[in-house]
């Protein structure tokens, strides 16, 4: 699929919160970050897959939107090392996990 099209039948997480997610697809999560091209590669960063039905609570004023976690299949966390563009780093890194 090319980026444009992905970019166009992107969801709401809303759509998706009686799923759960299969260990290979979380694998594949994995395995694709590991593959992402960073904007600064010299920024160490780190995936987090937060799943079960205990996940919500645990990030409950920390992830979702504006703090609200919506209980949504599974949360990607970015931990990244706190350097100059890091954030924008980690939302570049974002950016192609949701797309995928």
């Amino acid at each position: 699929m090319k980026p444009i099209e992905a970019i166009e039948k992107r969801q709401s997480i809303r759509e998706f919160r009686k799923l759960k997610l299969t260990e290979k697809q979380i694998n594949e999560i994995r395995d694709y970050y590991t593959s992402i091209k960073a904007l600064v590669p010299d920024i160490e960063t780190e995936l987090v897959i937060s799943t079960g039905d205990d996940a919500k609570i645990r990030l409950e004023g920390s992830a979702g939107y504006r703090g609200h976690a919506f209980g949504a299949p599974a949360y990607l966390t970015i931990l990244s090392e706190k350097k100059e563009n890091y954030v924008l780093n980690a939302g570049f890194i974002a950016e192609n996990l949701i797309l995928k």
